[in-house]
């Protein structure tokens, strides 16, 4: 197999380096001309990092978190069970230029020095190109069907028939049920 002269590899690794900056910079500015707030409210630090981990396991190696895409919300503030949810892309899996949303849930706490600690719960798709997309992060907590269990509503736009891949222009939301630590979307 002949090797690639050097100054092909050196191009190669900069094309890519290019590609990746593009995609870093491109989607949120598309984001946010498609109505979609690319700068997020200030996301605690301690939460910031675990979802970054969370975006390293479900990265297929090709995809990349675009952090200031982040959003987070805390729900039943004050409970004994704290829980704060947060909103996050990825973007570029296979080397595409498709992009998902993920929401991941949280318990919050203190660690024996004080700082906060999020532990990750579960996470699940709820957006994508040409599927839909939540805009903003304002969730709303139900009480489950079940004994401890919760439903947790997001309003989304939704991709219509007409629209482009990008641009979903219909109104809907998403119920998600979370019991026994486990989120799900519930049909309906």
């Amino acid at each position: 197999m002949p090797r690639a002269p050097a100054r092909d590899v050196e191009k190669a690794c900069s094309n890519a380096a290019f590609i990746a900056k593009l995609r870093r910079h491109a989607l949120p500015l598309i984001l946010a001309l498609a109505g979609m707030p690319a700068l997020a409210a200030e996301v605690p630090p301690h939460l910031a990092a675990q979802v970054e981990r969370l975006v390293s396991l479900i990265s297929d190696g090709y995809a990349v978190g675009l952090p200031d895409t982040v959003q987070a919300q805390v729900m039943n503030e004050g409970a004994d069970t704290e829980m704060t949810i947060a909103l996050f892309v990825i973007e570029g899996f296979g080397g595409g230029n498709t992009y998902a949303q993920y929401l991941a849930v949280f318990t919050a706490a203190e660690d024996a020095s004080g700082q906060p600690y999020y532990s990750l719960m579960d996470s699940l798709p709820v957006g994508g190109k040409g599927w839909r997309m939540v805009e903003t992060l304002d969730a709303k907590l139900k009480p489950g069907h079940t004994q401890g269990a919760s439903l947790i509503e997001l309003p989304v736009m939704e991709n219509a028939e007409d629209d482009a891949p990008g641009f979903p222009s219909r109104k809907g939301s998403v119920l998600l049920s979370l019991d026994g630590g486990r989120l799900a979307e519930v049909k309906r």
